[in-house]
């Protein structure tokens, strides 16, 4: 958490700020461009494999398979909920 975050003195300001920040770096996709986020990708067996597996962080996983990291997380997360 950067430590500007800290100067805020109302916590629901800062909560605030935040969330905004949160999703504006979501949506981010490859180069920093802000991409569609209702975009729907296919996924093969290969990128399921990579985002179950991958030892780098969410963000070098996304901007190697050219998506988003708010993807990528949705999609460790059914991964894990549906492979029983």
């Amino acid at each position: 958490m950067p430590a500007h975050i800290y100067w805020y003195k109302d916590k629901d300001k800062r909560q605030t700020y935040r969330n905004r920040q949160r999703s504006i770096n979501y949506k981010r996709g490859e180069f920093g461009k802000i991409v569609k986020v209702h975009s729907y990708h296919r996924w093969s067996e290969d990128q399921d494999e990579l985002v179950l597996l991958h030892d780098e962080s969410d963000r070098k996983l996304a901007e190697y398979l050219g998506i988003t990291v708010r993807s990528i997380q949705l999609r460790r997360w059914r991964l894990k909920k549906y492979e029983n």
